[in-house]
């Protein structure tokens, strides 16, 4: 029995184990798998600068594949690994020493000038049992794109905010059709304010304006999904 069960335990851990032997950060900050990141582009163009981290002693050859998740989302440029870049969605094999981290590798996305958002999911690949050892998501926006200063119609978005008008402190009721998006608000020249992340298809969030200039603001929910629509708030 004492057998069965040693053997038990050590089997949950070596499963453990594998599942965190490759590890991906972003700005310093390690992400779980099935984590969202968000990169800015600059025109139409952006690049993801992932970091791996091998958790192992032993060497590993791994593959980065990137895979579009929505239809704003046109595709991907290159995948660079140790000055090697690779058209399309896949990387060069690459090599994780063993307990070493790998920052020479960046994705380089391709996001139209007339979209707001795209998504991408990146997996990291371990050639040896070709399996998926990690996978993020990446949320590319568009930072030269606005929402418009008109309002569009959406039946799949609810937006509210208490109090409004405020002087400082709101807090924002929502309802999206997307499991996470970005709230994004903007002055009456079209510049972006506020931008944070929302998780989850419904919440609220607490936001500080106190920063902000007194007057109206616009602002609504991108999630890839939904058709954006804009709500004014008033800062007095």
């Amino acid at each position: 029995m004492k057998k069965i069960l040693f053997f038990s335990v050590l089997t949950l851990l070596v499963s453990f184990a594998n599942s965190q032997i490759i590890t991906i950060s972003y700005n310093g900050t390690p992400l779980a798998t099935g984590d969202t990141v968000s990169v800015k582009a600059s025109g139409d163009e952006a690049k993801f600068y992932p970091v791996f981290s091998n958790n192992e002693f032993f060497n590993r050859i791994c593959l980065i594949h990137v895979e579009k998740q929505n239809e704003s989302a046109t595709n991907v440029s290159s995948v660079c690994t140790g000055g090697v870049c690779m058209t399309g969605s896949y990387s060069a094999p690459l090599l994780l020493r063993g307990n070493h981290e790998y920052d020479s590798t960046y994705i380089d996305f391709y996001v139209p000038t007339d979209a707001e958002m795209a998504l991408f999911k990146v997996e990291i690949y371990d050639t040896a049992d070709n399996d998926i050892n990690n996978h993020v998501y990446v949320r590319v926006y568009n930072k030269n794109a606005t929402l418009g200063i008109n309002p569009s119609v959406s039946d799949n978005c609810s937006l509210s905010s208490y109090p409004n008008p405020t002087s400082g402190k709101t807090t924002i009721t929502y309802s999206i059709k997307g499991e996470s998006g970005m709230l994004v608000m903007y002055d009456m020249t079209g510049k972006r304010v506020v931008e944070k992340e929302l998780h989850g298809s419904n919440g609220t969030l607490a936001l500080d304006l106190e920063g902000l200039a007194k007057g109206m603001y616009l602002y609504g929910v991108i999630d890839g999904v939904t058709t954006p629509r804009m709500k004014k708030i008033i800062v007095r």
